[in-house]
């Protein structure tokens, strides 16, 4: 669930609304000065003998013993480790005072905050105790209320952040527009549950948000989907063989847009290793517009500690070429063929961030897997709320149940959401990247989206249903301004000859305008429709 993140003079106001939904806000260091936060939960307000507030980390705290006698869960302190342990319905929970390393059910995990005691009060953060616990946080920013409810059913499909923290215009440039001006409403100005990993030391990294564990280093070689089904199913590592291929929206989630190229924190996740030719910015385009495009490699990403400012440009790390970020998933395409007639299935580029449909059974076309193991990430969760508008209370997200009936280029679609009222809301808000391709329905509908509860314009101008999403994208380190966009295809995802090639629910990026100083390719289309999004928050 995305929050508006504000400037500095709203920013004490409002951080408690991001800090609830453990995002990083521009909130005042002065936990003092924060006031007037209340709690609810399940529709009731809490009490405290001392009052919540941010601490330095920007973070939610509450009183440990006051949330927890209203969540029913008891509490035992053992004064000699300062660890007190809190037990519910058979959940356990152990936090130590003063450090940010704690246990559930026994397993080790790490926060980014710690523990402490106030005027004789343990102080915890709020989302750690009650998401722990099995409840669900959210904030409303019009009460300056944080919400506990126990809906199980409830943001059980986090979305995690793209990473990404910049603004830009038509051309690429970092701006900083406030709210009313132009380009006002793009990604890097609301946010989302920060990215959240926890190395294991045995070749997995966890997902904290997701509670997925991932295969850090992949397949070491490339392999059809049903060679990549085996590998995964047989697959043993870190004590576990419930290993399986991940499905597109559990392989979205650790996506990484902050810089791109790769589009994967590499702190974390290791690419295959390859040898490839020299390093061609351009060749094969942003699309991958030959029939295999997994020859050519980008410049290197700037090295850890580097911006988009930096003037070295010697200590880039390796690069990684389109073919090393080339992941199979689990999602066959069911729509049709690609590739000229090719049975298809979807994969992820870490390398590129783009999401396609690729030949399924030519081995000269292989891609390598990344195995997943967890309960399935990204079920939706849809209700009906008969007033045009629809809820997914897995994602915490109201959409609009219809589009926009017309198609704009990028910087006017940001003006058409941020200008938009409607059902009592004023709140709505052009999609990012990994929101928009939430709603995608890969069952082999067409358009790629349940119809039941959306409804699709056909536009002469824009005939297979692309959607604009408010996050930018580049296409090369030599030359880093964000033209590009990136844009979700219900449609057919289709080439310069209108050919099918990437599939009805690829993800792409192209030019913002029509008259954009950045190369188009393969099939770009830079009128496009909108769908809106808001938080659900009542």
């Amino acid at each position: 669930m995305k929050i508006k993140k504000t400037k500095p003079i709203l920013a004490m106001i409002l951080s408690v609304a991001l800090l609830a939904s453990n995002v990083t806000a521009y909130a005042a260091t002065d936990a003092t000065e924060t006031s007037n936060i209340y709690v609810t939960l399940n529709g009731n307000n809490l009490d405290f003998d001392v009052e919540p507030y941010v601490n330095g980390d920007n973070r939610t705290m509450v009183e440990l013993r006051s949330i927890c006698e209203n969540l029913g869960a008891t509490i035992s302190w053992d004064a000699e480790t300062k660890t007190v342990t809190i037990e519910e319905d058979g959940d356990v929970l152990e936090l130590v005072i003063d450090q940010n390393k704690y246990k559930l059910d026994g397993e080790s995990k790490t926060m980014d905050t710690s523990p402490i005691i106030v005027d004789g009060r343990t102080m915890v953060p709020i989302r750690f105790v009650s998401e722990s616990l099995g409840r669900n946080v959210q904030w409303d920013d019009g009460k300056n209320e944080v919400i506990i409810t126990d809906d199980d059913n409830e943001n059980n499909y986090v979305i995690v952040t793209t990473g990404q923290k910049y603004s830009y215009n038509n051309e690429g440039q970092i701006i900083d527009p406030i709210e009313g001006e132009d380009y006002y409403g793009q990604d890097a100005q609301y946010s989302s549950a920060e990215f959240s990993f926890t190395d294991n030391g045995d070749g997995t990294v966890t997902d904290n948000n997701t509670e997925l564990t991932w295969q850090v280093v992949p397949s070491y070689e490339q392999m059809t989907w049903d060679e990549a089904v085996e590998y995964c199913d047989n697959l043993e590592l870190g004590g576990y063989d419930d290993w399986r291929m991940p499905t597109l929206k559990e392989a979205f989630s650790i996506s990484d847009f902050e810089t791109g190229w790769p589009y994967l924190d590499e702190t974390y996740f290791e690419f295959p290793a390859e040898t490839v030719g020299e390093m061609s910015p351009m060749a094969g385009g942003p699309q991958g517009s030959s029939t295999d495009d997994s020859s050519t490699m980008m410049p290197p990403p700037p090295a850890a500690g580097m911006g988009l400012d930096s003037d070295n440009t010697e200590e880039a790390s390796d690069g990684v070429s389109k073919s090393q970020g080339q992941f199979w998933t689990s999602n066959y395409y069911l729509v049709g063929t690609t590739h000229n007639g090719a049975a298809s299935a979807f994969g992820i580029n870490h390398a590129t961030g783009h999401i396609k449909a690729y030949p399924a059974d030519t081995d000269t076309m292989g891609k390598y897997v990344r195995a997943v193991r967890g309960d399935e990430y990204g079920v939706n969760e849809f209700e009906d709320n008969n007033d045009g508008t629809i809820s997914d209370t897995a994602t915490g997200l109201m959409w609009m149940q219809d589009d926009s009936s017309v198609a704009l280029d990028w910087d006017d679609a940001l003006e058409y959401a941020e200008n938009f009222e409607y059902a009592g809301y004023d709140d709505w808000r052009l999609p990012d990247v990994k929101e928009l391709q939430s709603i995608v329905d890969y069952s082999g509908c067409y358009p790629a989206i349940d119809s039941t509860y959306f409804n699709v314009t056909e536009l002469e101008e824009n005939e297979f249903y692309y959607f604009w999403t408010n996050t930018s994208a580049y296409f090369s380190t030599n030359d880093p301004g964000y033209g590009y966009a990136w844009y979700v295809a219900f449609g057919y995802a289709v080439d310069d000859e209108g050919n099918d090639t990437h599939g009805a629910g690829a993800v792409r990026f192209s030019p913002k305008t029509e008259d954009s100083s950045y190369a188009g390719e393969g099939g770009d289309n830079v009128l496009n429709s909108i769908r809106l999004v808001r938080n659900i928050t009542e």
